[in-house]
């Protein structure tokens, strides 16, 4: 019974260990306006933030119903990065070049799976908030559905990462701006190396399929862009 006891009481202090990296308002993690950061004020939504993503949903399925279930609040600031983050950066399955960091040199990076997998977990979590959201969510970014129109519009500006987003009519229009005090997409690991020229100005992102920039960019150069 002692035994039963410690492994109940190291499962619940795991899950708290969890939970406590779900958290809103620091210069990394989490952003109050939705957003995503990683390595100081840089956006990564579609990087870190898809890896966040699928990692805490898994736990968040698994301890669904359990006294190591999340907390409502820390629930609600993980939907607000799902939701109101990364639902309106992707396009049929795609996210948003400009959110995805250095890891869009990776083959089929923009091809969010992950994302995917990570909001099919949290659809039958009993009594989860936003869950119509939720399933719209799923159903948009459905694998292979990248043809399907999607009825989902929205207009929204990230000012921690200066970034507005326009979806509407089966488009995605994105852009992305440089502010002082926000860095970057960075060059480490061996990976993008002409990203330190994206600094050079504003970069607009347009979707009607989704696919539009998987695995074109690797190959460039920003300082060589039209404009």
């Amino acid at each position: 019974q002692n035994a039963q006891e410690a492994r109940a009481l190291d499962s619940e202090e795991a899950a708290k260990r969890a939970e406590d990296e779900i958290y809103a308002g620091h210069t990394e993690g989490i952003q109050d306006d939705g957003s995503f950061c990683q390595h100081g004020p840089r956006w990564y939504s579609g990087g870190y933030g898809s890896n966040f993503t699928f990692d805490l949903s898994q736990l968040a399925y698994v301890f669904a119903g359990t006294p190591c279930a999340f907390s409502k609040e820390k629930m609600d600031i993980l939907l607000t990065h799902v939701l109101d983050g990364q639902r309106n950066m992707m396009h049929h399955g795609y996210f948003d070049y400009n959110g995805v960091g250095r890891e869009f040199t990776r083959r089929r990076a923009l091809h969010s799976r992950i994302i995917h997998f990570g909001v099919d977990l949290l659809c039958p979590i009993e009594g989860i908030a936003r869950h119509d959201e939720l399933v719209a969510f799923r159903d948009e970014n459905a694998l292979g559905a990248v043809a399907v129109e999607s009825g989902y519009s929205a207009t929204r500006h990230y000012p921690k990462v200066s970034y507005l987003v326009h979806n509407k009519n089966g488009t995605h229009i994105g852009i992305k701006c440089h502010a002082p005090g926000q860095y970057d997409m960075e060059v480490c690991n061996a990976e993008g190396h002409l990203c330190y020229n994206m600094s050079y100005g504003t970069r607009t992102c347009f979707m009607r399929r989704g696919d539009e920039y998987l695995d074109v960019n690797p190959i460039y150069d920003f300082a060589h862009m039209p404009g």
